[in-house]
């Protein structure tokens, strides 16, 4: 069981997380479907459960902070533009890769607290741009000294070659998986060009 006891954090947000032992199912599995590779099936579920449960801590981490991972990584993109227009949503989605609808909810409350401001796309009428505020500006710029400095303390326990380590091995499933969809979507109608004009 791992126990992270933020401060600030509210008890709904307190996470408490059991890590189960996969591994101990081999037997049983293997008695299931004795034709297949069960240790490797069972490390890549025990891989895919490790990541779901950081990303769940890492949500409760920025919770804890007020903010949201979605409108930290919006902020962060937009604190570095050098476009006085903005950025296109196609800039932004890159760097937060979610739905149309999940990053048009990011947008929309990052706008209702006057963090950032949609304009018109000087291209192309039917859709925005997005830029930060000065309320936006000065959260980040904020927010971001306490969290660089959470970063390195939640990562002790990690050397920068492990770091590194990890890094590629991430990007090795990210784009093994990325292969593997484009190849079986190969044939498929990829969607409107023009979602953005929706966002």
């Amino acid at each position: 069981m791992i126990h992270l006891p933020f401060d600030s954090m509210s008890p709904e947000h307190s996470p408490t997380i059991e890590t189960p032992n996969i591994h101990e199912h081999v037997d049983t599995f293997a008695e299931i479907f004795p034709g297949l590779d069960t240790a490797f099936i069972l490390s890549s579920a025990g891989t895919m459960l490790l990541i779901h449960t950081f990303m769940m801590l890492t949500e409760s981490y920025f919770q804890s902070a007020g903010t949201s991972k979605g409108r930290f990584i919006v902020l962060i993109r937009l604190l570095f533009s050098k476009s006085p227009g903005g950025e296109s949503i196609s800039a932004i989605r890159p760097f937060y890769p979610i739905s149309n609808a999940a990053l048009s909810g990011i947008l929309d409350t990052l706008e209702k607290d006057d963090m950032i401001e949609r304009l018109p796309n000087p291209s192309d009428g039917r859709k925005v741009n997005v830029r930060i505020t000065e309320t936006g500006r000065r959260f980040i710029m904020g927010f971001l000294p306490r969290h660089l400095e959470n970063v390195k303390i939640m990562s002790g326990l990690v050397t920068n070659e492990e770091l590194s380590v990890l890094s590629d091995i991430l990007q090795k499933l990210i784009h093994g998986v990325a292969m593997f969809l484009n190849k079986k979507n190969e044939n498929t109608d990829p969607g409107c060009k023009d979602s953005e004009a929706q966002i």
